[in-house]
């Protein structure tokens, strides 16, 4: 792993130095499937999730809250702290448990399906809510996001926990069982500066469709219970051909943003870069720190 780390962080620094100028997109990674990107005018903030509860908390059926301060901190890395959209790509807790305190902090508008909804409407927050379903477009700025259904994979053999939907309100302190699954979408993010495919989770649903899509510069990919590295390959980078990939959702997110990335034994990064790198020597995969500010385009 040590090699392919050097190799990735080789193409990072080629990547900045050629594309990491001002006008460019940035994009800021917080763990998970969180992330920020900006033009500079417009931010748009995906999976909310920077509060990390120990598994302490989670084995104990804990109720979640926002820690404040850490936000504060975190947040404060932004260098153009301007979100004006806010976006869930399922409601998981670890996808969605800081929605409600980013929103009150943003004044952003809401993206999402009823389960979004009804997050936001425990708070009385659902004014700045609105629906979003697959083959909707959103304009936010500069930016077109187009949304497309998703699937999550299982989290064990067939079972997904905390399946189904939030079907009433959910007070912001809820467990993580509360946070159900909901509506699980995936983004194609385009803006004159470049196109982006934000494709959160392990598992591709619909190839025929990503197909049609036509090249992108950037593929944000989970890879968290990912059927398989080839499917992705075949499915997504193969037709997309995106000239970088950045995966996420392989760190613990049982452990503290602060104590740095350490990645989940069960994710298998090292597998999933040396597959791409194999297939397609010449692709460019990058692996940012929390809080970094990467220039993309």
């Amino acid at each position: 792993m040590k090699q392919l780390n050097i190799l990735v962080i080789t193409f990072l620094s080629l990547i900045s130095l050629s594309w990491g100028s001002e006008n460019n997109l940035k994009l800021t990674w917080f763990g998970t499937t969180c992330l920020n990107i900006s033009d500079g005018k417009s931010a748009l903030f995906f999976d909310p999730f920077i509060t990390r509860p120990s598994l302490f908390e989670l084995a104990t059926f804990q109720r979640l809250n926002s820690d404040e301060k850490l936000l504060d901190s975190w947040l404060g890395k932004l260098k153009n702290n301007n979100i004006e959209a806010l976006f869930a790509s399922h409601t998981h807790y670890d996808h969605a448990l800081d929605l409600v305190s980013l929103q009150k902090r943003t004044k952003a508008k809401v993206y999402g399906g009823a389960s979004v909804l009804n997050i936001l409407k425990g708070e009385k927050l659902e004014s700045s809510f609105q629906k979003i379903s697959p083959g909707d477009v959103v304009n936010v700025g500069d930016f077109k996001i187009t949304i497309f259904k998703g699937i999550h994979p299982p989290h064990l053999f067939s079972l997904t926990l905390a399946s189904g939907v939030i079907e009433r309100p959910l007070a912001h302190g809820a467990t993580a069982l509360e946070y159900k699954l909901g509506e699980v979408f995936s983004y194609l993010i385009e803006h004159p500066k470049g196109r982006i495919l934000f494709h959160p989770a392990g598992q591709v649903l619909g190839a025929a469709q990503f197909k049609k899509m036509g090249k992108v510069d950037l593929l944000v990919q989970g890879i968290a219970k990912r059927e398989s590295t080839k499917d992705i390959l075949e499915k997504l980078i193969g037709p997309l051909d995106p000239k970088l990939v950045i995966p996420v959702h392989y760190d613990d997110f049982l452990e503290p943003l602060n104590d740095g990335i350490q990645e989940m034994l069960t994710m298998n990064l090292d597998e999933f870069i040396k597959t791409i790198m194999k297939a397609r020597p010449s692709q460019k995969i990058s692996l940012p720190k929390y809080g970094e500010e990467i220039g993309l385009l």
